[in-house]
């Protein structure tokens, strides 16, 4: 019985559910959204009833109209193996092997595929590659990264093994030991029987493949030792002896980088990482990709290419905020650079990105201002006003977006817009009961303008209603002076008349001004 029978990945089920609850959704740049969730109820509701075949026909109905989803292509590739159209099935779960939600089915329904081929030796691969991300999640998370290393030895021996009978007995123990429910259960079981000689875990593989990787377990040891002592020399004498004997264990050439950096050979080292990232990338390791390049990128931060596929492995890794990060560093090297058309385009790329992020406005708000800082730059300042205005319709109570309108309404000389943000602000402050955030934003938008008398104005009626009364004079006494100098005299008596009705201590002068205009 095949692996796609035996196993009905949840959070394939809850990802399909996710996209018909609009969350979770990822749609190409012309979804028909109407055409994709029809196929898509259609799909989950014929997959509930068993009906495989015509589930996979509405499911590629679904993403041919757009649907663009890891769990839509692992969905597919999983009943493609049901109806043994194992070609297509094959295409689809590769598109999410490295996908942290789906690399553990994903694998093993591939092996299935090639196991079904009488490939046993591919099959093995896949079955092997699956136990290892299986294995990796009944450890504690500190020995996770070294538990999937020692995989990669037994991985090199199996693809020069020229045994088909141990290879596909190879591919059913682990398909019995994971194929099933508890299988969690199941590998804890088996863990407890491995002696796990102190702080270094074996891998279960070891228990199914009859090989050991205790001479490269040794041999880093030896290395890490000798490194730690200050016998660099010898450290890369012994590490190079090792890589003869497994030239293709990718966690002895990161090992070989580390002792090149050490010795300051740091352009050599970044090139091991490089390989070794490539490596991880080509077999589909994109977790352990992301590790090398994050060593790379401390390396050298400049490095705008190995940036740029930092970027793509966290993308497709379904790590968005990760991602987003990136990018925003990305451009601001370009914007250091005075690149600023492609410091643009990588904030316009991460806008895109986080549409598929669970805090998607807050990543507008940051990549919004960024983007209109750019605009600034390069006095486009009507773009830079509609992107500071969308920043306030996602957070009217943002400072800096509402400073900068007035700084650039006012410069575009447009006084009533300059008004208009002033209102809005201080009217959404003392909706949320914030008062004094009004009266500080006022504050500090007198002290780039302070000739403006409608300004002084608003800070004084904001000041009065928070009962700080003698402010409330001084600001009402600043705005009548400016309107009489602009020659408003029957503004600047509506003022002094409001503030004789606060009684300052100088009340008769107020009069006495007042009576003579």
């Amino acid at each position: 019985q095949s692996t796609a029978d035996n196993t009905e990945d949840p959070s394939a089920r809850r990802g399909l559910q996710d996209i018909m609850d609009g969350s979770g959704s990822v749609f190409s740049k012309n979804a028909d959204h109407t055409k994709i969730m029809l196929h898509l109820g259609q799909a989950v509701d014929l997959q509930t009833h068993g009906d495989a075949e015509s589930a996979a026909d509405e499911l590629k109905g679904a993403i041919s109209a757009g649907l663009d989803a890891p769990a839509a292509f692992y969905s597919l590739g999983m009943l493609q193996v049901k109806t043994k159209r194992l070609g297509s099935a094959k295409r689809n779960l590769q598109k999410v092997m490295s996908h942290p939600s789906f690399s553990l089915g994903a694998r093993l329904l591939l092996g299935d595929i090639w196991y079904q081929r009488t490939k046993y030796k591919n099959a093995a691969m896949r079955y092997l590659e699956a136990l290892r991300a299986a294995d990796a999640q009944v450890v504690s998370q500190e020995q996770a990264d070294e538990l999937r290393e020692l995989y990669d030895p037994l991985i090199e021996t199996l693809s020069r093994e020229k045994d088909e009978n141990l290879q596909k007995q190879l591919c059913d123990n682990i398909s019995n030991l994971l194929v099933r429910p508890n299988w969690r259960q199941r590998l804890s079981n088996a863990r407890q029987q491995l002696d796990d000689h102190g702080d270094i875990p074996i891998p279960l593989a070891e228990m199914l493949v009859g090989a050991s990787s205790s001479d490269v377990v040794v041999a880093m040891s030896t290395v890490r030792d000798l490194a730690r002592d200050g016998h660099l020399g010898s450290a890369l004498e012994e590490i190079l002896f090792a890589l003869q004997q497994s030239p293709t264990y990718l966690p002895l050439h990161i090992l070989l980088g580390d002792i090149l950096m050490s010795r300051g050979n740091l352009d050599e080292a970044a090139q091991k990482f490089n390989v070794v990232a490539r490596a991880y990338s080509i077999r589909g390791e994109a977790h352990r990709a992301i590790v090398v390049l994050r060593r790379i990128i401390e390396l050298d931060p400049m490095n705008l290419d190995i940036r740029i596929r930092l970027i793509d492995h966290l993308t497709a890794s379904g790590k968005i905020d990760d991602a987003n990060k990136e990018y925003l560093l990305l451009a601001g090297i370009y914007y250091s650079l005075a690149e600023l058309k492609k410091a643009r385009q990588a904030y316009s790329q991460a806008l895109q990105l986080s549409k598929q992020s669970k805090n998607a406005d807050s990543w507008r708000v940051r990549i919004f201002h960024r983007i209109a800082d750019i605009d600034m730059q390069s006095l486009n300042w009507r773009q830079a006003i509609k992107l500071y205005k969308q920043i306030r319709v996602l957070r009217p109570g943002d400072v800096d977006a509402c400073r900068s309108l007035i700084n650039l309404y006012s410069s575009l000389g447009e006084s009533g817009q300059v008004l208009e943000v002033m209102d809005a602000f201080i009217a959404h402050a003392n909706e949320i009961g914030e008062p004094e955030q009004a009266i500080e934003f006022l504050q500090s938008v007198i002290a780039e303008q302070p000739d403006k008398a409608m300004i002084h104005y608003r800070l004084a009626a904001q000041c009065q209603q928070t009962h700080r009364t003698s402010e409330a004079i001084q600001h009402y006494d600043n705005a009548s002076e400016l309107l009489l100098d602009a020659g408003d005299k029957a503004g600047a008596k509506e003022l002094i008349q409001k503030i004789i009705k606060l009684n300052p201590s100088n009340k008769e002068e107020y009069e006495k001004a007042l009576e003579s205009l």
